[in-house]
């Protein structure tokens, strides 16, 4: 934040657009780091076209379709704990079928 005002009012401003295209990279990795509710807000101005400048709108576009994968021990791990389910080999007693292979991956909100 301290960075974008920088750019805009220091030196009468001549930062500004030089700046812009690392400053929308950085606010992309910061939504990121911050999770699912700055993710889903992301994504909504991602499409305001009139908010926000095309740097950060090209940036925060990438919310859209490309959520970083992570490892299937982690996804089993969040829903033993989200299902209360104590030790391995529980999730096949609740699931019929469940691969042991990524489908995908996606923000939820």
């Amino acid at each position: 934040g301290v960075s974008v005002l920088r750019d805009k009012y220091e030196f009468g401003g001549k930062n500004w657009d030089k700046n812009m295209p690392q400053r929308a990279k950085e606010l992309l990795q910061i939504c990121t780091r911050l999770g699912t509710t700055a993710i889903k807000l992301g994504q909504a101005v991602s499409i305001r076209t009139d908010l926000l400048p095309a740097p950060y709108v090209a940036e925060l576009s990438k919310l859209q379709d490309k959520v970083q994968p992570f490892p299937t021990t982690i996804s089993r791990q969040i829903l033993r704990k989200e299902l209360g389910l104590e030790g391995e080999g529980e999730l096949e007693k609740v699931f019929k079928k469940i691969s042991s292979v990524p489908v995908a991956s996606a923000s939820i909100g």
